[in-house]
């Protein structure tokens, strides 16, 4: 079964449902000025809307029961909050991300008793609705949270279950643009160049990076290059290249 919800006529939420037994169909949320930003997200074996009012800011939440739509419960706080929630479901309930009325980073935990925690305030000011997701690895579930600040870099915060830990900046941005129409954007695409590993310690201490010619003939002279471990990211200028006999 799968669920979208929008807002429809008069600021009321609807939700979509398709099923392979039941078909296609239609339900009404309870009454709610909503916002035009809804997310939906899947919650064990029901749906959870998330959705913003219009006369307050706040955020609040409905759940599809057995019996219908519950009524809307208020996320605890009195945050107002702008744009998109971001919802991310884990084993105990629901983490809910926003950006605040005055551009600062909230997040907040639902459990599945419909108890919550309130918002907490990760700083800013941010630009735009941030990102959450999960990854899983090394036998842990961590949540990631991420957001572009008002200097244009691109942070993220993780969480494997102790709080979230410091911002971690992945990308520096574009900073300050005095004439847009001078602007040349360059997509990156993969593939991703690989350094010949045995020319190389653990770490990269030098300013001569290697790589195989299949992977890049060559680099102009002022290009930057995304270098990475997974962790930290850093962006170097390339000052010159030159072939180098294996």
């Amino acid at each position: 079964v799968t669920c979208a919800a929008v807002r429809g006529a008069e600021d009321q939420v609807f939700a979509h449902f398709s099923s392979p037994t039941l078909g296609t169909y239609w339900t009404s949320l309870p009454p709610l000025r909503a916002a035009p930003e809804v997310a939906v997200i899947a919650l064990g074996a029901f749906f959870v809307v998330v959705a913003r009012g219009v006369e307050d800011g706040g955020l609040r939440i409905s759940a599809n029961l057995a019996g219908g739509w519950s009524p809307w419960a208020e996320v605890p706080g009195e945050e107002r909050v702008a744009g998109r929630a971001v919802v991310i479901a884990g084993l105990t309930g629901l983490t809910i991300a926003a950006r605040g009325g005055d551009d600062r980073l909230l997040a907040a935990n639902w459990s599945l008793s419909g108890a919550g925690t309130g918002w907490t305030d990760l700083g800013g000011p941010i630009l735009g609705d941030p990102m959450l997701d999960t990854v899983t690895g090394g036998g842990e579930v961590t949540r990631v949270l991420g957001a572009v600040f008002a200097d244009g870099t691109l942070r993220t915060r993780r969480d494997s279950g102790t709080g979230w830990g410091d911002w971690v900046t992945q990308a520096r941005g574009f900073g300050a643009i005095p004439d847009r129409r001078t602007v040349r954007l360059w997509q990156v695409a993969q593939p991703f160049i690989t350094p010949r590993r045995h020319d190389y310690p653990a770490r990269i201490t030098g300013g001569r990076v290697t790589v195989p010619l299949l992977d890049l003939d060559s680099i102009a002279v002022k290009r930057s290059v995304a270098l990475t471990d997974g962790v930290t990211t850093h962006v170097a200028a390339v000052a010159g290249a030159a072939p180098i006999p294996a």
